[in-house]
């Protein structure tokens, strides 16, 4: 072979092996085709039980914004300190949010929590104070026993934030035995719960909670807040599912008793800022994707947090994590949170759509006489080119509830292009 053979050799290789990666990408990123005929994948789990976690006991105005969002009920501390007096048991202020509450048809997952400066000041260690915390448990129960209620036993049991100075599984079961027997003694009907563990510590639950100390509970709670995407906890979430039917019986749900994203989970270019316009919006997303996640993976309850930011410091992450900001105006997680549930409740969940490309995630519901489909992905920075139908077809929007741009194709189909940034978009058909 000459030299200009050889040059022209090497420019043909290096130009092919620049197309490569073209046409890897091209592969990887074929359009996902929708088939509106394909059959439902057995019966469908029923809807989860979504409530929002609130703070404050008295705010008409951010429960009226909640109920309009689609939420069935609140998550709220009821402080052990405020309610014991020397003796004496006080749920005025209990009250008073629960009568807000049920004027909006929702009802209330009380946290039984912290300690008590009459019986130790911190997490209930002797057998008195212990027996303490069980009597203010089964008070509590008598007195909102037949209303729409359930009960949380402690907060994140498993961090030292919550039980100083370390986790103490054992320490945490006593607790728990004592407290659960003293709720189901004054309310046999009741709804009892763990305390939510961060993240899926099977490891504490699993020497924490017995088979026989089960039979007391309903539920074991979880706060998920995965270091990734929503979509990602479905392999722990197994794993702990396993686990409870393995250890514990089937009897015993998997409640999702706390979990969200701050507004300051932003991109690169203001990662510690909650006020700007691409964190909001990155969190309303975010919140969209989580609460499609509970829907498909199929979790009986899920608690967003948090309704209303805690405070008005831009660089705390945990003064963003409201639905509303610190002065009770909406977020773009409000609007979003709302368009999805006026979507969902009003439809009958079918199932999550097996078999999509990698990252891409469709899930559909039918309505009185229509068929919605929502699709995603979780790939960040992601896209995918999405075809459908153009038959029958209603309407495609985004998480805005905004039409999206849509191309047409041949043969009586049209695409659109779903960018994991700009997350689900939307499509319904007239059955």
């Amino acid at each position: 072979m000459g030299l200009a053979e050889e040059v022209r050799w090497d420019a043909l290789l290096l130009a092919v092996l620049a197309l490569a990666p073209g046409v890897c990408e091209a592969r990887r990123a074929e359009p996902f085709r929708i088939d509106l005929d394909v059959p439902a994948r057995g019966v469908a789990e029923p809807p989860p039980r979504i409530g929002v976690n609130v703070h404050l006991l008295r705010d008409d105005r951010s429960l009226d914004l909640a109920r309009a969002a689609g939420f069935q009920f609140a998550r709220m501390d009821m402080l052990w300190s405020n309610v014991e007096r020397g003796g004496r048991y006080r749920f005025f202020a209990y009250d008073g949010l629960l009568r807000a509450l049920e004027a909006r048809q929702m009802g209330v997952l009380w946290i039984l929590d912290y300690g008590h400066p009459d019986h130790g000041g911190g997490v209930p260690r002797t057998a008195e104070d212990i027996a303490a915390f069980a009597r203010f448990a089964g008070v509590a129960a008598d007195h909102f026993k037949g209303r729409n209620v359930a009960y949380e036993i402690w907060n994140e049991p498993n961090t030292s934030q919550f039980w100083a100075p370390g986790p103490d599984p054992g320490a945490y079961s006593v607790l728990l035995r004592a407290a659960a027997g003293a709720i189901r003694t004054a309310d046999p009907s009741a709804k009892i719960s763990t305390g939510g563990v961060s993240r899926f510590d099977v490891s504490f639950l699993s020497r924490a909670v017995d088979r026989g100390l089960a039979e007391s509970l309903t539920a074991i709670g979880i706060h998920p807040y995965p270091r990734s995407g929503p979509e990602s906890i479905a392999p722990d979430l197994e794993s702990t599912r396993a686990w409870a039917a393995r250890a514990l019986g089937r009897q015993v749900e998997l409640w999702d008793t706390e979990w969200g994203y701050s507004s300051d989970n932003a991109p690169k270019e203001a990662p510690t800022n909650g006020h700007t316009a691409a964190g909001r919006r990155r969190q309303a997303t975010l919140a969209v994707r989580e609460l499609l996640t509970v829907w498909a993976l199929g979790l009986p309850l899920a608690v967003w947090y948090d309704l209303r930011d805690d405070g008005p410091d831009a660089s705390n992450p945990e003064h963003n994590y409201g639905l509303l900001d610190a002065g009770g105006d909406e977020k773009p997680a409000m609007t979003a949170v709302r368009y999805l549930m006026s979507n969902l409740t009003p439809r009958k969940y079918l199932d999550a759509i097996a078999g999509t490309p990698e990252g891409t995630h469709a899930m559909r519901w039918k309505g009185s006489g229509d068929t919605l489909w929502v699709v995603w992905t979780d790939k960040p920075g992601g896209r995918r080119s999405v075809e459908y139908p153009r038959q029958n077809l209603v309407s495609v929007t985004d998480v805005w509830g905004k039409v999206v741009k849509s191309k047409d194709r041949p043969g009586g189909l049209g695409r659109v292009e779903v960018k994991e940034a700009d997350g689900p978009v939307f499509l319904v058909w007239k059955s």
